[in-house]
């Protein structure tokens, strides 16, 4: 009986016997273990898989900002930031009529400030884009095989094309079609997948000289930029750049902009706006599911109180502390809990496999695992403290007597 006591009343031999209720719940009940674990595994499995979604998009976007600098600003046709009417709509009519941002601005800005770097043009013609000035600026993908364009290329409209990564298809003994001539391929990028930010899909296109592209037909431009690396036209820049446009297109004083100046920061700041929004649905979502989860850990828990009322009664009755019994279905109930838990985000680390990484990179991370676990551990412990309290409050003799 003494020895039953101490080892009772130790801490350790209350968690290892809380572990082995639980473990004996699990496999008790198990449609009703079951049942209550599932909204634990959901809540967890929406908070854990709503992170980690997040934090990878927001981690691979970063990564293709930074590439070229969050200051880096695209002179094009229409701004990034949407511009909504009173009703939420796009004043898509202001833009339609826009004229593309053409070579000769960008030519105009080389000549009136020649010792600029970082400056490029590129005009989009589906999935052939065009380049001209330091179009490794734009294009950050490295070249996985052959070599870049020679100056004299850019220049004199030389014959070449670098293939994106996924483009081999378009790829006929070393030739590509561009419009209705066939131009050697003298390189391929490497592939940059959801990294990518620029004017078009890369990694499925073909880049050649726009000097080259103004000597083909059939060709028609969907898009153009004139993208500028900072530093290029000091720390003025968009300023200088808007002026010089204006001059260049001879918009009068007073009137509006018929282009747009972009800085790629505000993609960041829009892409972290709606990261938080998704990862607080995330949340909002675990949080009903976890709510309906530690109402189910609850119930089984008032249940196992009922059902070993005698068996409380005799703990007691051996010199158990009322504070043991309390712990000890405490525990129960977090074990319980972080089962669900532990469920919840075996199902996002497969969700994070079952997602190509050419896609997007989705990966647990140790802080989510730990949240999801703290979290899982928080809601049961929540749940459990009402039973443990009941149990520790029964008195050993009307315990005992208790069927």
């Amino acid at each position: 009986m003494k020895g039953l006591k101490g080892r009772r009343g130790r801490p350790a031999g209350i968690a290892l016997s809380s572990v082995r209720m639980a473990m004996g719940q699990l496999g008790k009940d198990r449609f009703r273990t079951f049942l209550s674990l599932a909204g634990i595994s959901v809540g967890i499995f929406c908070v854990s898989a709503a992170g980690a979604i997040t934090q990878s998009i927001q981690k691979t976007m970063r990564e293709g900002i930074e590439q070229f600098g969050g200051d880096a600003l695209f002179v094009e046709k229409t701004p990034m930031e949407p511009d909504l009417n009173e009703d939420g709509v796009f004043r898509w009519w202001k833009y339609v009529s826009r004229p593309e941002v053409s070579w000769r601005e960008y030519r105009d800005l080389l000549e009136d400030r020649p010792e600029s770097r970082g400056l490029c043009y590129a005009a989009c013609y589906g999935r052939v884009v065009a380049v001209d000035g330091d179009w490794s600026s734009l294009i950050r993908n490295g070249l996985s095989s052959g070599r870049g364009f020679t100056e004299a290329e850019l220049r004199d409209g030389g014959y070449a094309a670098i293939l994106g990564a996924d483009a081999s298809e378009e790829c006929d003994n070393g030739y590509v079609t561009v419009g209705s001539i066939s131009v050697p391929v003298i390189g391929r990028f490497e592939r940059s997948g959801i990294n990518s930010v620029g004017i078009a899909d890369i990694d499925n296109a073909a880049v050649i000289p726009y000097t080259l592209a103004r000597k083909l037909s059939g060709l028609e431009c969907e898009r153009s930029v004139i993208s500028v690396q900072p530093g290029s036209f000091g720390a003025d820049a968009e300023e200088y750049l808007r002026l010089a446009l204006r001059r260049t297109r001879r918009i009068e004083a007073g009137a509006e902009d018929n282009f747009a100046v972009n800085r790629l920061s505000f993609v960041m700041e829009e892409m972290d706006g709606l990261m938080k929004m998704l990862s607080r649905l995330g949340w909002i979502i675990g949080a009903f599911s976890l709510l309906i989860g530690g109402f189910g850990i609850a119930n089984i828990m008032f249940v196992n109180v009922s059902e070993r009322t005698p068996e409380i009664g005799l703990q007691m009755a051996l010199g158990a502390p009322a504070w043991s019994v309390a712990v000890q279905y405490v525990c129960e109930a977090a074990i319980l809990s972080a089962a669900g838990g532990l469920a919840g985000l075996c199902l996002t680390w497969v969700l994070c496999l079952l997602i190509p990484a050419e896609a997007v990179d989705i990966s647990l991370s140790a802080e989510m695992f730990a949240a999801g676990m703290a979290t899982a551990l928080a809601v049961g412990v929540t749940a459990g403290l009402a039973p443990a309290i009941s149990a520790a409050k029964l008195q050993p003799a009307e315990a005992l007597t208790r069927n």
